[in-house]
């Protein structure tokens, strides 16, 4: 499995990585055209964003915390 993880993207990897820490982070509607995020970790309160995105910025932003955090895993 170690091998294969190696081959993915970062994304991907920090992706999986959080799925199998149970770090969930997954969007909340706000209306049809925007949405904040959630971020949840092992059945903690969840924390919202105080942000609202559009559907590429949802997209980002969802990416760029998955590599934020499995880039904290050794800190």
């Amino acid at each position: 499995m170690k091998n294969n993880m190696r081959k993915l993207p970062e994304r991907y990897k920090a992706q999986s990585y959080c799925l199998n820490n149970s770090i969930l982070i997954y969007p909340i509607p706000v209306s049809k055209t925007t949405w904040k995020l959630e971020v949840s970790y092992r059945g903690q309160k969840p924390i919202v964003s105080k942000e609202m995105y559009n559907k590429k910025q949802l997209n980002d932003k969802t990416w760029e915390l998955y590599v934020h955090f499995y880039n904290k895993r050794d800190s």
